[in-house]
C-alpha cells in the first residue's frame, strides 16, 4: 500500500511539473509573438512583407520568389501565410537552430543592427529609436554601389532600374530647426523649433523629425541642419552647469566660445595702473586726475567662451573713465553681460532659438517681464516714422545670472537698441558717462574696515530706462511686440544700447541724488556724499551698482529708502560679491579681504591649461619681454589667443592681483606681435594666477601697524602711504625702463602702477626721479579724496624710494651737470615737499614696489607680494 502511494504522489509531481515546463514554454512563445508583432516604437514605420510584395510587383518587374524564413513567429501566422497563398507565394521554413540555412537574410540583419547601433550610439538617442535607425542604414545601404563575387551594382537601381535620388540624405541623429506652420502656433509662438533629425519619411515627402518641444514624431519639408551638432553633444549642453567661472577681457565683453578682438596699440597697452584707461569718447579731453587704462566691467558670474565679438581699448592718459554704450548691439551696461563669460551653458543668440529650447518657458517668462518693464517706464510713443528720418532695429539679447559660486540665479532678458545704426549729430550727440574707479572702492573698503563702517549693496533694476533722451530717436517695433501696424517707437527713456544710454542715465540718477542731500565728490564723479550731522554716507555707482558706506545704520536705511522711492530697486543686503570680487569680513577683528578667486581659478579651464604645473612666480628665469622677428611672430589664431589671455589677466590686475601687474605691461606691449616664446609667458601666466587663485588685498589695522613698524599707531587711525621705484634701462628695444608705484592704506594696496617710461632716462637717478613724480600725482589725488571722506591725513604722506640720488635730487634744487637737462615737469614733486609729501630712503630689500619695476626670483616674489599689501595664505 505504501508503494503504491508512493508511485501515485510521484505521477502527481510529475505531471505537475511537467505541465510548469508546458506553461513555461507557451508563456515564453507568447511573449516572442508580441515583441515581433507588437507596435514599433517608431508608430510612422510598420513594414510587412504583403506589402512588400504588393509594391514590388507593381513598381518592378521583378517576380517574387519562394521565401525561406526563419521559425520567427512573425512568419508563422495565419494571416501571414494567408497572404502567401494568396499571392502564389510558397513558403518554407528553416530547419530550427540553422541559422546557416538563411545566413544571406541572417548576416544582412547583422550589418544592419551594426550599423544602427552605431547610429544611435554617435547620436546618443535612445533605443526607442532603433526602428528609424535601421531604416536610415538600409536606405543608405540600398543607395551605395555593392559587390557581388566580380560584379558590382547599386541595389536600388539594380531594382528599380533608375538612379536614386540622394539630394535629402542627411546626417542621422543630427540637430535640426523646423518650421511650425502657423496653424500649429499662437501669435507669440516663435516659427521654428528645435529638433532631431530621424530620417527621410516614409509616405511623405519631407524628413522625419522628433519634435523636442512636444517629445513627439512629426514630419516637416521645412528644416535648417545643423548635421555638425549632434543630440549627444546638443543634450550635454543644455545639461551643464558652470563648475568653474570663465570670464573674458573685452569691453562689453564678448560671447562665450569666441575669442577676443583686443584693439590696442603696444604704446596704449605697455602699462598696467590701478585701473586702467578710459575708453575714448568722441575725442573728449577732460582735465582730471589721470585714470590709467580702462578694464572691462568684472562678471556676475562667466563670461565666459564664450560668445560678436567687441573690441577691448585701453585708452591713454589723462582721460576719464568712461562707458560709450551702443557701438555694437549687444553693448549694453557692462555687469548685464560680463557674467556670460562665466558661464559654459549655452546661452540663446536668437529669440526663436530662446523660445523653442529647452528653457522656452523661462526665457519666455523672462521677456515678458523686460516687455513689462519697458511699458511700465513708457519707454516710447507709437507713431508714424517722420519723413527724412530713419528707424533703427532692437534686438533680444538673452543671459544667464550667476551667483558668487557659479550657480545659476535667474534667466535674463534684454533689448537692446542697435546704437551702431545712429548717426552724430542727428540721434546723438554727447555720450560721455563716468563709472565708478577700482582705486575709490579700495579706498572705501580700507576705511570701512579700519572703522567698522557697514556696506549694503543694491541694484538698480532697469536702470538705463529710468534716463531722458532729448534727441529725436526712432526704433522699429520690437519682434514680440510688433502690433503690424507699421508705426516704430519714438523713444522718450534711454534704452540699452543707445550711445547716449549711459550719460541719460548717469544724469537722471545724479539729479535724483542731488535733491536727495548728496554732493557729488570732486574726486571721483561716480562717489555721492550724504552728511547729517556728525554722520557721513558714501554712495559709490557703477552703472547700476551701488554701494552704501556708512557707521549709521539710520542714514544707510534713509538712503536705501530714498533710492527706492525713486527707482525700482533691489537690496541685496551686506555686499558679498560686488562687479566679479569677492568681499570676506571679519567685522570684530576689523579684517576685510577682497580677491577674485572664482575667476582666477577659472581662467586655466578657459584656455585649456590645467596641465603643465603650478608655477611659483610670474614670468620664467631669464624671461624678457621684446618685439620679435617676422618668422617668430604666431599665426593669426595664437595671436587671438594672446589677446584674449592678456586682456583677462589685465583684468585681475587691475583689481585684486598687483603681483601680475608688471608680467602683464609687458606682454601688453607686444600684444600686436606677440612670438612663439611670449606666447607660452602668457599661458604660464595664466597658470601661475590659477595656481594662486586664493591670493588678494586685505586691509585691516593690524596689517597697518605691522607694516609701518610703529607701536604708536593710534587705533582707525588712516595713514596713507607710498612706494616708488624704477628699473634703469630695462626695455632694451628703445632704451626705456620700467616705473612702478604701490600706494598703502589700511595695510593693503589701494592703487599701483606699472608702466615703461615715455622718456629715455639717462641714469638710473632719473628714472627713480620720474618714477616718484608719479607716485607723488597719485598720492595727492588720494589724500584729496580721503580729505573728502572725512578721514583726511594730517601729517605729509610718506613716500619711500630706494635710491638716494633720486631722494636728493627733490630735496635740493641745484643744478648739476647729470641732471641739469631734466625737464621742468618732473620737480614738480619738489612743490609737495613738507607740506603733502615727504620723501624717506627705504632699503631695497623692503622696497614694496620692486615687484611692480622687474621680475624677481621666487622668494623675493613672494616677499614683495606681502610687501605690496598683499594677502598670501
Amino acid at each position: 500500500l505504501l508503494l503504491l502511494l508512493r508511485r501515485l504522489l510521484l505521477r502527481l509531481l510529475l505531471r505537475r511539473l511537467l505541465l510548469r515546463l508546458l506553461l513555461r514554454r507557451l508563456l515564453l512563445r507568447l511573449l516572442q509573438l508580441l515583441l515581433h508583432l507588437g507596435t514599433s516604437p517608431d508608430p510612422l514605420i510598420r513594414p510587412t512583407v504583403p506589402a512588400t510584395t504588393t509594391t514590388t510587383t507593381t513598381t518592378t518587374t521583378t517576380t517574387t520568389t519562394p521565401t525561406t524564413p526563419d521559425n520567427g513567429g512573425e512568419f508563422i501566422g495565419a494571416d501571414f501565410e494567408g497572404e502567401l497563398k494568396r499571392k502564389g507565394i510558397q513558403h518554407q521554413l528553416t530547419v530550427p537552430y540553422n541559422p546557416q540555412q538563411n545566413g544571406v537574410a541572417e548576416r544582412f540583419n547583422r550589418t544592419l543592427q551594426e550599423g544602427a547601433r552605431t547610429l544611435l550610439g554617435r547620436a546618443g538617442l535612445p533605443d526607442p529609436f532603433w526602428v528609424s535607425a535601421l531604416r536610415q542604414v538600409a536606405l543608405v545601404k540600398n543607395r551605395v554601389l555593392a559587390t557581388v563575387g566580380d560584379k558590382e551594382w547599386i541595389p536600388y537601381v539594380k531594382w528599380y532600374g533608375s538612379a536614386p535620388a540622394v539630394n535629402m540624405l542627411r546626417a542621422f541623429g543630427c540637430m535640426v530647426v523646423f518650421h511650425v506652420p502657423k496653424e500649429k502656433r499662437g501669435k507669440l509662438e516663435a516659427s521654428g523649433r528645435w529638433g532631431v533629425h530621424l530620417g527621410i519619411a516614409k509616405d511623405h515627402k519631407g524628413w522625419l523629425l522628433w519634435d523636442l518641444t512636444t517629445q513627439k514624431l512629426t514630419v516637416s519639408r521645412d528644416v535648417k541642419f545643423l548635421e555638425s551638432l549632434y543630440y549627444k553633444e546638443w543634450k550635454q549642453q543644455q545639461q551643464k552647469l558652470p563648475s568653474t567661472p570663465l570670464i573674458v577681457e573685452a569691453d562689453e565683453v564678448q560671447r562665450p566660445s569666441r575669442q577676443v578682438e583686443v584693439a590696442v596699440s603696444e604704446e596704449e597697452m605697455s602699462g598696467v595702473t590701478e585701473e586702467g584707461g578710459a575708453a575714448e569718447v568722441e575725442q573728449q579731453q577732460q582735465q582730471q586726475h589721470e585714470s590709467p587704462s580702462r578694464v572691462p566691467h568684472p562678471p556676475e558670474r562667466p563670461r565666459r567662451d564664450v560668445r560678436p565679438p567687441v573690441r577691448l581699448t585701453y585708452g591713454g592718459r589723462g582721460k576719464p573713465n568712461v562707458v560709450q554704450a551702443g557701438s555694437v548691439v549687444e553693448q549694453i551696461e557692462e555687469d548685464e553681460i560680463a557674467h556670460c563669460y562665466w558661464a559654459p551653458i549655452p546661452e540663446p543668440k536668437t529669440r526663436e532659438e530662446a523660445l523653442n529650447g529647452p528653457n522656452g518657458e523661462k526665457w519666455k517668462a523672462s521677456e515678458d517681464e523686460e516687455f513689462g518693464s519697458l511699458i511700465e517706464n513708457e519707454t516710447w510713443d507709437l507713431c508714424d516714422l517722420p519723413p527724412g528720418k530713419k528707424a533703427i532695429t532692437s534686438k533680444m539679447i538673452y543671459r544667464h545670472k550667476y551667483g558668487p559660486e557659479g550657480e545659476l540665479t535667474r534667466y535674463k532678458s534684454r533689448l537692446v537698441a542697435r546704437g551702431f545704426q545712429q548717426t552724430k549729430g542727428k540721434d546723438y550727440d554727447e555720450v560721455f558717462a563716468p563709472v565708478g574707479k577700482g582705486t575709490t572702492l579700495r579706498v572705501l573698503l580700507a576705511i570701512a574696515a579700519l572703522l567698522g563702517w557697514k556696506i549694503r549693496q543694491m541694484d538698480i533694476v532697469t536702470a538705463f530706462l529710468n534716463g531722458i533722451i532729448l534727441e529725436e530717436v526712432y526704433m522699429k517695433q520690437p519682434e514680440g511686440l510688433d502690433d503690424g501696424s507699421g508705426r516704430v517707437c519714438r523713444l522718450k527713456k534711454a534704452i540699452y544700447g543707445l550711445k547716449q544710454a549711459p550719460r541719460a542715465w548717469y544724469h537722471k540718477l545724479e539729479e535724483a541724488l542731488v535733491a536727495g542731500g548728496f554732493k557729488k565728490s570732486e574726486c571721483d564723479p561716480s562717489l555721492f556724499l550724504l552728511q547729517e550731522k556728525d554722520e557721513i554716507l558714501m554712495l559709490l555707482v557703477y552703472m547700476d551698482d551701488i554701494l552704501l558706506f556708512s557707521a549709521s545704520t539710520a542714514l544707510l536705511d534713509s538712503a536705501e529708502q530714498m533710492l527706492e522711492m525713486q527707482f525700482k530697486c533691489s537690496k541685496m543686503g551686506e555686499v558679498k560679491y560686488y562687479l566679479g570680487m569677492h568681499v570676506e569680513r571679519d567685522v570684530e577683528k576689523g579684517v576685510l579681504r577682497l580677491h577674485q578667486r572664482k575667476y582666477c581659478e577659472g581662467l586655466a579651464e578657459k584656455y585649456g591649461l590645467q596641465d603643465g604645473g603650478k608655477p611659483a612666480t610670474p614670468l620664467p628665469s631669464g624671461f624678457t619681454v621684446e618685439p620679435c622677428a617676422d618668422e617668430e611672430v604666431v599665426g593669426e589664431s595664437d595671436r587671438k589667443l594672446f589677446h584674449s589671455m592678456v586682456g583677462s589677466l589685465n583684468y585681475a590686475a587691475n583689481h585684486t592681483r598687483p603681483d601680475i601687474a608688471f608680467s602683464t605691461s609687458r606682454l601688453a606691449s607686444v600684444v600686436s606681435r606677440p612670438s612663439h616664446e611670449q606666447l607660452e609667458a602668457a599661458k604660464r601666466l595664466v597658470r601661475y594666477v590659477s595656481a594662486t587663485a586664493s591670493v588678494g588685498l586685505e586691509y585691516s589695522g593690524v596689517r597697518q601697524r605691522l607694516q609701518r613698524g610703529a607701536a604708536d599707531v593710534k587705533s582707525g587711525e588712516m595713514l596713507l602711504s607710498c612706494y616708488t621705484d624704477a628699473s634703469f634701462n630695462s626695455v632694451k628695444a628703445d632704451g626705456t625702463s620700467i616705473g612702478g608705484y604701490v600706494c598703502l592704506l589700511g595695510g593693503g594696496a589701494v592703487s599701483w602702477r606699472s608702466k615703461k617710461q615715455n622718456e629715455v632716462g639717462l641714469s638710473s637717478c632719473e628714472t627713480e626721479y620720474m618714477a616718484l613724480h608719479h607716485g607723488a600725482k597719485e598720492v595727492v589725488w588720494l589724500r584729496r579724496l580721503l580729505e573728502e571722506l572725512g578721514v583726511g591725513q594730517e601729517e605729509p604722506t610718506v613716500v619711500f624710494c630706494d635710491n638716494e640720488s633720486a631722494v636728493k635730487l627733490a630735496k635740493n634744487a641745484c643744478l648739476h651737470g647729470l641732471t641739469k637737462h631734466i625737464r621742468p615737469k618732473w620737480h614738480w614733486v619738489r612743490r609737495l615737499l613738507d607740506k603733502e609729501v615727504r620723501l624717506e630712503i627705504v632699503k631695497t630689500h623692503q622696497q614694496a614696489a620692486d615687484i611692480f619695476t622687474k621680475r624677481l626670483a621666487e622668494a623675493d616674489h613672494w616677499k614683495g607680494m606681502k610687501l605690496a599689501g598683499m594677502s598670501v595664505h
